[in-house]
């Protein structure tokens, strides 16, 4: 019953004994078996975590919002800004003479603006 091989081969599934290396073969394809099962278990489940995060990330509200919420971040100074150029151009009476005007507008419009920028 005792093997003549090493006893490093032994452990390595090399039996002589014909019942022990069917014993030893069985319960490697079992064990390779659970592991595989438990992989495959693993997989799913990872699987069904990126399908929700997908989902969370196709969302239209959260796309809308950020969307909403990087604009609104990039455009906050800027409107004050543009309420300044734009209220000298409405209230400013004559367009055509260019010298005084342009520097009137940048002198009553040049107050807000420095505190704006």
């Amino acid at each position: 019953t005792k093997s003549i091989l090493s006893p490093k081969k032994q452990n390595q599934f090399f039996c002589i004994n014909k019942e022990e290396a069917l014993i030893k073969a069985t319960r490697k394809e079992e064990v390779r078996k659970e592991r595989a099962a438990h992989f495959s278990q693993e997989s799913s489940i990872n699987q069904t975590r990126k399908e929700r995060k997908r989902e969370i990330r196709r969302r239209p509200g959260r796309a809308a919002r950020l969307v909403a919420y990087k604009y609104s971040v990039s455009t906050r100074p800027l409107l004050p800004l543009s309420s300044v150029i734009t209220s000298p151009d409405q209230t400013r009476p004559i367009p055509p003479s260019a010298p005084t005007s342009s520097s009137n507008a940048k002198t009553t419009g040049g107050e807000p603006g420095p505190a704006a920028g």
